[in-house]
């Protein structure tokens, strides 16, 4: 039937486009597939890196531009684990429950129909899974301008990103923000505006240059 409640088969465009996006939400056990298509052109911003690498910096000024709301990790650890830097907790579990702390935050500022710009090393595969399953839904900056921060234990377990994670990918250190924010915004505007199979298509054809 008819996606658009026509009441009978279609096969224009617009009704093509409605069930690849219906299937493709149904079939990858989204957390709430109604929140899901409502918020279908909605997104999270996540600036993520080692300690140093420019992400708060960036997101600040990237918040601002889209009219975003800036989430930074520290002021979120501060919220929850006190002032005291000594008392964070980086063990395993606790860079996990800080991962979802960032989800939930950020997931409250969409659901108010704003934009999350977050900020934090999010430095594993498994901590970038718990803050968002489901990758389409956030678009990544991968802030990779230092080889190594002044925490020796982030460094030895932070894990590079696979290609196909990041939506855009900052490999020098920056003398001008705003340099660097133009091709970030333009990026970020086409998986905003795209469907999700046409900003995919664009990424593969990319990379197949």
């Amino acid at each position: 039937t008819c996606p658009t409640n026509l009441g009978v088969h279609c096969c224009c465009v617009q009704c093509v486009l409605i069930s690849l996006i219906v299937w493709y939400t149904i079939n990858h056990n989204t957390r709430n597939n109604q929140l899901r298509l409502k918020t279908l052109n909605k997104l999270k911003i996540l600036f993520f890196g080692l300690p140093g690498a420019g992400k708060t910096t960036l997101a600040k000024d990237f918040a601002d531009l889209i009219g975003g709301v800036h989430v930074n990790a520290d002021e979120v650890r501060k919220k929850y684990e006190g002032h005291d830097r000594q008392n964070w907790d980086f063990s395993n579990a606790g860079r996990i429950r800080q991962a979802e702390r960032m989800r939930l935050i950020s997931d409250g500022i969409m659901q108010a129909g704003k934009m999350p710009v977050v900020d934090f090393v999010c430095p594993t595969n498994e901590t970038r899974a718990v803050f968002e399953p489901n990758s389409f839904q956030t678009f990544t900056v991968f802030m990779d301008t230092i080889t190594e921060s002044e925490y020796a234990d982030t460094n030895a377990l932070f894990e590079r990103p696979a290609p196909n994670y990041v939506d855009y990918h900052v490999q020098a250190w920056f003398k001008d923000t705003h340099e660097v924010l133009v091709p970030v915004v333009e990026r970020y505007m086409q998986k905003q505006q795209n469907t999700l199979i046409g900003y995919i298509g664009r990424r593969v054809d990319e990379k197949s240059l």
